[in-house]
């Protein structure tokens, strides 16, 4: 009987933490996809916007973006026109691997 009582509870557990990685992981994706969908809205009216109006778009790009994010605004061809390492406070962070070809 309590052998029984053990792997029930057990499964239990189980059955819990796989339901609340689930949930964690979805509210998270969730978080980081509207992020980058408000950040890329904004790096894109910023160089459409000074682009137009002949501003030099690398400088204001580094000065806009926080230290700790890392930013690459790439052409239509895939060179990197702008690049802006993410700092921490020790070191340069290492850049995030993309996929080749960037899908759009």
């Amino acid at each position: 009987m309590v052998a029984t009582m053990i792997v029930l509870v057990a499964v239990g557990v189980i059955a819990v933490d796989a339901i609340t990685w689930n949930s964690l992981r979805s509210y998270l994706y969730g978080q980081v996809d509207a992020q980058l969908t408000t950040a890329s809205g904004q790096v894109a009216r910023y160089v459409l916007h000074n682009g137009e109006r002949g501003v030099p778009i690398a400088a204001g790009i580094r000065a806009r973006v926080s230290p700790g994010i890392f930013a690459e605004l790439i052409d239509s061809s895939g060179k990197v026109v702008v690049a802006k390492p993410s700092v921490s406070r020790v070191r340069n962070d290492p850049a995030p691997r993309l996929p080749v070809p960037l899908p759009t």
